[in-house]
């Protein structure tokens, strides 16, 4: 096989750069998440109402935090595709190659809304996209040829060694596959944390709603949800976390025998993915990030090798 050429630098920059302000918005829009419909979001957008109105646009403030919420969501997915993305193009992955590009025209879009300091990131990011199709990296994003090897015509057969017999031998155990390791890595710490933080907030709510509720209301949440809808998200969110709890036990036991190599486990691992993917949907926004893990453990163990070694 011909030696694979080394990676060219300007590959690397690029990625770090868009996996870096992939996180960096990542934080920034979670963070906006946590604080929606604040009186001073409120304030900021207030002239852009009145702006939309002016136009002969039908807008309401209330209208327009609800669109934003939406787009919000959405590039919350997009960030956390940009961070996975990022290390299969490091890794000589082509098809991520081109959703790494996407992703990094879509976050250029938006980055002008931080400014002056945005929108030079947005320019490097249309650059590190250009990057990534430049004729270095196509050359080494390109599949590496098997060496081949024309015989002379002239040269001399080689000896026939007469064939020795030997007793039949079981082959070695292959070793686990990384994507399967960190498949259950992934798994087993992402459920654990999932186990713990629904089995704290059932516990809590369950000993005292009541308090909880009172706390909710005298801060930040208070200014944004009237008392009907306080009561309503923590309840809601109560069963949630009640429904998770199966799931996360599940997850943490098929994520051990995944890690100890036992046949049954990658099916039980992707059945307990497929769930979590439209289970963190719902509990939009963190259940975002379950639903990127699950989506990652899925790609990992339908990999070739993956499925090679399980069926060994």
């Amino acid at each position: 096989m011909n030696e694979p050429r080394p990676r060219p630098p300007a590959v690397t920059m690029a990625c770090t750069l868009i996996g870096v302000t992939a996180l960096f918005l990542f934080f920034s829009v979670t963070g906006l998440l946590n604080d929606w419909g604040s009186i001073e979001m409120q304030d900021a957008l207030e002239p852009t109402v009145k702006t939309l109105r002016d136009d002969g646009y039908a807008v309401s403030l209330q209208g327009l935090l609800d669109a934003l919420r939406w787009v919000a969501f959405v590039y919350v997915a997009i960030t956390i595709a940009g961070i996975v993305l990022c290390v299969y193009t490091l890794r000589r992955d082509r098809s991520a190659r081109i959703g790494l590009t996407v992703v990094a025209v879509l976050l250029a879009l938006v980055m002008p809304a931080l400014g002056l300091l945005g929108a030079l990131q947005a320019g490097l990011l249309f650059a590190c996209a250009a990057t990534l199709w430049t004729s270095d990296a196509r050359a080494w994003f390109a599949p590496v040829a098997p060496a081949s090897s024309t015989p002379s015509p002239f040269a001399a057969p080689p000896p026939v060694q007469p064939a020795a017999v030997e007793a039949p031998s079981s082959p070695p155990p292959a070793s686990r596959p990384e994507p399967v390791r960190t498949a259950g890595l992934v798994t087993v710490i992402a459920s654990a944390f999932a186990l713990g933080a629904s089995a704290l907030y059932v516990l809590v709510y369950a000993a005292a709603s009541d308090a909880l509720i009172d706390a909710a209301r005298d801060g930040i949440v208070g200014r944004m949800l009237n008392d009907g809808e306080i009561d309503d998200a923590f309840r809601t969110t109560f069963y949630m976390c009640l429904a998770a709890l199966p799931l996360a036990v599940a997850g943490v036991i098929s994520g051990a025998l995944l890690l100890a190599g036992k046949r049954p486990a990658r099916v039980a691992t992707l059945v307990v993915s497929w769930v979590t993917i439209p289970a963190g949907i719902l509990a939009l926004p963190v259940g975002l990030i379950g639903s990127a893990l699950a989506l990652f453990v899925i790609t990992l163990l339908n990999r070739e090798e993956s499925r090679a070694w399980f069926r060994t």
